[in-house]
């Protein structure tokens, strides 16, 4: 597991890899911008299409995770035996063009069809750069990379949301759409023609690498033998309701409940909780190691994050029922901040873990269990039941009833987070868990 070296930070690596992360960051923030935008523009999409809550639910979860879960598994296992630059530029441009597509869609089933094309392209996109950052980084080293990696995230949200949500609003959401998928295009042949394919499993100890090939079942053999690995996915599964609620629904709340525009949110309240998202993603990647080491003991890199993502259950409680549009954008903040603290303590434990020649299908799997449990399932139910109590309690009120999904699913997911940490000892990992 860790060593002291783990404060030693990014700074000793050399140069080059700085560079792939940066690409690798920039494909990951198109990513989250492609996937999320719908969820920006889900209320004049909805007038668009004449469509109802559950089958914008559908859009935002359901379509994107469709292709994304279908073809995820087989992909990863091509990212374990291939050429994974290539892959990730293949897979980058798919979803650009999608997400154009998406743009032009003149019905519902249109844009259902793209945004499962949005989902084939972004099921190459981590298993890729997992195992990438793997072997361009050290042990060591590799919470802060998956951190710097992470902060597509929140930097997604204050870079591009704004600019997307002032374009709708200017020029309609079908010109957001469409402007947004240019970028991916050049980033991809960027990647082809200037990203080296390192030796898979270079920065391991050679006692680390398996001699068995990365088949199906071999790969997830590894996964089901780890118990750390088994609760650290549940989890992330479980929790995955709450935030994909959050994630799809959180912004059309802000807009039904207060009234606020498509501009006011993209320009004000996102960005604010993406700066929450930033700083804490850096403080999951820094702080978590840093802190497991100075007190020498590695199960704080396991309990530190477990208990950020207890913190998330008051956020989303203040999310649900804040009198006001302020006190819902610190509810935004506080749920922003602690989900994206434990996201790459969590990633850089699994790449430990697991075996190098597995990292891809390790990577997808837990990316598919948090897409089709928590991105599509959590926004499918809330959808339903929001639609199920709008006769009755008005659109507002049966929205923010559903809400409540969210805080409930997180405080259940919180629990394998402690109960993996009894398989680590103050070394790490304890043998035969």
């Amino acid at each position: 597991m860790q060593t002291k070296s783990a404060t030693a930070g990014l700074g000793r690596e050399t140069l080059y890899p700085h560079y792939v992360l940066g690409l690798l960051c920039l494909a990951n923030l198109l990513s989250v911008a492609d996937r999320t935008v719908v969820a920006l523009l889900l209320e004049p999409i909805k007038r668009d299409l004449g469509a109802n809550d559950t089958q914008m639910s559908a859009l935002t979860g359901a379509a994107f995770v469709l292709l994304y879960t279908l073809v995820g598994i087989p992909v990863a296992r091509w990212a374990d035996r291939g050429n994974r630059r290539s892959i990730l530029a293949i897979g980058i441009a798919c979803w650009s063009l999608a997400t154009v597509a998406c743009g032009v869609a003149g019905n519902f089933w249109q844009m259902l069809l793209a945004r499962a094309g949005v989902g084939m392209g972004e099921s190459t996109a981590t298993p890729t750069s997992m195992s990438l950052i793997a072997d361009y980084y050290s042990r060591h080293v590799r919470p802060q990379a998956i951190a710097v990696f992470n902060l597509a995230q929140p930097l997604s949200t204050i870079l591009l949301t704004p600019l997307i949500g002032i374009i709708a609003d200017a020029h309609g959401w079908r010109a957001a759409l469409m402007l947004l998928g240019v970028p991916g295009v050049v980033l991809a042949l960027l990647i082809r023609f200037t990203v080296r394919e390192p030796d898979r499993g270079r920065k391991d100890a050679a006692t680390a690498r398996p001699k068995d090939p990365a088949t199906w079942t071999a790969a997830l053999r590894a996964m089901f033998a780890s118990k750390p690995f088994m609760l650290i996915l549940l989890g992330t599964a479980i929790t995955g309701l709450g935030n994909g609620t959050l994630g799809a629904w959180g912004y059309a709340m802000m807009m039904r409940a207060f009234g606020v525009s498509a501009t006011e949110v993209a320009s004000i309240a996102a960005p604010i909780g993406a700066i929450s998202g930033f700083i804490c993603t850096l403080a999951g990647g820094y702080l978590t190691p840093w802190v497991a080491n100075r007190l020498r003991d590695q199960r704080w890199l396991v309990l530190l994050p477990a208990i950020a993502a207890v913190l998330t259950i008051p956020g989303a409680l203040l999310y649900v029922f804040a009198p006001s549009w302020p006190w819902m954008i610190l509810g935004l903040v506080i749920g922003s901040g602690t989900n994206a603290f434990r996201m790459s303590p969590y990633l850089a434990l699994s790449l430990d873990i697991i075996p190098s020649v597995y990292r891809g299908m390790a990577s997808a799997v837990i990316l598919i269990a948090t897409n089709v449990i928590g991105n599509a399932m959590g926004p499918l139910i809330v959808g339903m039941i929001s639609d199920a109590l709008a006769p009755s309690l008005g659109s507002v009120e049966g929205l923010r009833v559903a809400f409540m999904f969210a805080p409930a699913t997180v405080a259940l997911g919180v629990i394998p987070f402690f109960m993996a940490v009894k398989y680590f000892d103050r070394d790490g990992v304890k043998a035969l868990s």
